[in-house]
């Protein structure tokens, strides 16, 4: 160990200073920081400008249909304009499509599924379509500017069945319109006929008394917003996207009708009819919009992010900066979408950046070769004590290695860390590990406090254990105990159960606290089979030694109790208080009454009873308590039970119920032939006394089969 130690301020400011004088240079990386922050901040702001401009014009643009459908309800409010004017009617549609470009018809629909519509074609050329229904039968007139249009098969007159007809009724617009005050709107399709994309504003028309009389519709093409997105420029290869509530292309920054058929896609339904529909953003065959779309949508379902929007990202080597904006008109809820490369606007920070980088690249080699060798002495032990530490955290004891360090304050940490973990190491044979650890964890200090919690609890004692301590000496009696106790508390550990004390002889363990355990019942009575089949084993060695064997008995019961920290302020015992502690207590006496090693209430065996192998014993009231409860006795697990076993507990648990019964002339046969299979089983005798007592003096009509124990 160095005799020459540091002072942890003396070396901190020792390395600070050849820090700032070797680092220099990192001032130009953060004024390249502030530089590429104040073009961030640039971009948002003309993205944020762009974006008023492309709202202010969307709204404008929509709004044309919704000036109209005002208009014309007014018109019929005020007697101006008649619906059953058909010939008017026809004129003064044709004249709102013919001065809004934007619009490729203007229709209306009754209550009776008739229908009238002006229609501006693709060829510019006006046609004017009606549907009258009358009865069953439904008659579709066109009047064509262009006569071409008679050719068409969808724009011929014909007389149809009324449900084979158009019916407005059945269209979106007409029910949206109806369950709207005012006017709505329906989402963005690909108006079949036109191979347009556009979106319908309709609106329900009502006469002077209010009364509904049918519903207006107009269609408006938006494809004019795409050659409006081409005019906006961001840098110079900023592109502007137009998304609608569903991520389906409204409109991208191009007036090519060939570019723009690109955000359609025609698909064929299984009758063989073809439809067009929009595609949506992630699979438009353009890498800046997919790109920034695909990383947008990751980042905006994350939770954290919510109000995500504006952001960077790189796609095949190229940064960009995109921002998406969302805006409502009316019902309509679309998303601009504007992507940048980074690059149009930081290609001379980038250049200047490239100087600056070289040189600290220079005066970073210089300072890394000594911080090297510092840091290499100086980190090294600081990361042992934060391992061990973390070591410690977790109530992990078991290292014994030894930090040194030539800073005077890590060496005195590190002699007091290991003064403090050889006191643990023996604070932990006083304290259960999980309560330690659970306050660790919680950062908590302990407290007198208790909660009610339904939890196993298990009692275990050395049967004849006076008489055994005076035939050996007391050395050898430590011994012998101390491997009985240690290998029984090892094995309740290994269970998950917590080894609350020793008295004397005694276990008291539970299972369920500190930490919660679902399946408590089954890991006690698992631990005190395994405990058995250990024991075994150890008196098989301690006779071939000539020593005395242990044999135990075990109790085990469930129910609810007060678990907690008990005691005074000073002086704590995590521990379980209440009746159902008791019970278990009396469970492990009343082993000596039946000759059993382990027995279980019968709460315990509900929980348990489809993994263990049991057999019924009594009906009991142990002593203090008038309620009685079933007891069993438990053997092993399901699959480790023999035919043997499991043929012997059949015949026993008929016995009982013969008992149970009051039929004690035939469980006196039962419980001969469970004798005579096991000859020294002392419960069989028990129930053959009580069988033959009972047979010359019979219980009273309200006798149950109980057993009232006078064992504490």
């Amino acid at each position: 160990m160095s005799k020459f130690k540091l002072s942890v301020r003396f070396s901190i400011v020792t390395f600070s200073t050849i820090a700032v004088l070797l680092f220099g240079g990192l001032i130009s990386f953060v004024s390249y920081l502030g530089s590429k922050n104040s073009v961030r901040f640039l971009v948002d702001s003309l993205m944020d400008k762009a974006a008023e401009h492309i709202i202010d014009k969307t709204i404008n643009y929509l709004d044309a249909a919704v000036l109209n459908t005002d208009l014309h309800e007014t018109f019929i409010e005020n007697g101006l304009l008649k619906n059953k004017k058909t010939k008017l009617l026809e004129k003064y549609f044709k004249g709102i499509v013919q001065t809004n470009p934007q619009f490729l018809s203007m229709y209306y629909g009754d209550e009776l599924g008739n229908f009238i519509m002006a229609k501006e074609m693709p060829d510019h050329s006006f046609s004017i379509q009606r549907i009258t229904r009358k009865g069953k039968k439904a008659k579709i007139i066109w009047e064509h500017e262009n006569k071409k249009w008679f050719e068409e098969k969808n724009f011929q007159i014909e007389i149809l069945a009324s449900e084979d007809a158009y019916n407005p009724k059945m269209r979106p617009w007409y029910k949206e319109a109806l369950a709207s005050k005012t006017h709505a709107w329906t989402d963005v399709y690909v108006f079949f006929s036109d191979r347009k994309p556009g979106i319908t504003c309709s609106r329900a028309v009502y006469d002077k008394t209010g009364k509904f009389i049918g519903v207006l519709g107009i269609d408006i093409s938006i494809l004019e917003l795409s050659q409006f997105l081409s005019t906006i420029k961001i840098g110079t290869n900023g592109k502007v996207f137009l998304l609608d509530s569903k991520n389906q292309l409204v409109a991208i920054p191009s007036s090519d009708p060939k570019e723009l058929e690109k955000i359609m896609l025609e698909e064929t339904n299984p009758e063989g009819k073809k439809s067009l529909k929009l595609l949506t953003a992630d699979k438009m065959d353009n890498p800046l919009l997919s790109s920034s779309f695909n990383f947008y949508k990751s980042n905006k379902d994350n939770a954290h992010k919510e109000e995500f929007d504006f952001f960077e990202y790189g796609y095949q080597g190229i940064d960009y900066i995109a921002k998406y904006i969302s805006f409502k008109k009316d019902d309509i809820e679309w998303k601009i979408a504007i992507v940048v490369p980074e690059n149009d606007f930081m290609h001379i920070v980038h250049r200047n950046n490239k100087y600056i980088l070289l040189i600290s690249i220079v005066l970073i080699a210089v300072a890394v070769l000594f911080e090297f060798q510092f840091s290499k002495k100086l980190s090294k032990p600081l990361s042992l004590l934060s391992e061990e530490m973390r070591k410690i955290q977790n109530f992990d004891l078991a290292s014994d290695i030894q930090i040194k360090s030539f800073l005077f304050e890590v060496d005195n940490m590190a002699q007091s860390f290991h003064k403090m973990r050889t006191g643990l190491r023996s604070f932990k044979k006083y304290v259960p590990d999980e309560l330690v650890r659970e306050l660790i964890a919680l950062n908590k200090e302990a407290i007198l406090e208790g909660e009610r919690r339904s939890m196993t609890i298990y009692f275990s004692d050395i049967a004849g254990f006076t008489s055994i301590s005076e035939k050996l000496q007391p050395e050898e009696l430590v011994e012998q105990l101390s491997q009985y106790l240690g290998s029984a508390s090892k094995i309740i550990t290994e269970h998950n159960g917590t080894l609350d004390k020793y008295i004397g002889d005694a276990i008291m363990a539970f299972w369920g606290a500190p930490t919660p355990l679902e399946d408590h019942a089954l890991q006690a009575c698992l631990s005190a089979i395994e405990h058995k089949r250990v024991l075994h084993l150890a008196n098989q060695e301690l006779e071939r030694m000539g020593k005395l064997p242990f044999n135990d008995r075990i109790g085990i019961h469930t129910g609810e109790v007060i678990v907690g920290n008990m005691g005074s302020e000073n002086r704590l015992n995590y521990t379980v208080i209440g009746d159902n502690v008791n019970l278990a207590s009396r469970l492990e006496s009343i082993n000596k009454y039946y000759g059993t090693e382990i027995i279980i209430s019968e709460s315990t065996y509900e929980l348990v009873k489809d993994f263990v192998e049991v057999r019924i014993l009594d009906l009991v009231a142990v002593k203090g308590k008038h309620n009685a409860i079933g007891i069993y006795e438990l053997i092993c697990e399901k699959e480790e039970a023999s035919l043997e076993v499991q043929k012997f507990n059949s015949l026993f648990n008929e016995a009982v119920s013969l008992y149970r019964n009051k039929e004690f002339q035939e469980a006196l046969k039962f419980f001969q032939e469970t004798l005579r299979i096991k000859s020294s089983d002392l419960a069989s005798k028990v129930y053959i006394e009580r069988c033959e007592n009972y047979m010359r003096n019979p219980p009273s009509e309200s006798w149950n089969g109980v057993y009232e124990s006078k064992t504490k």
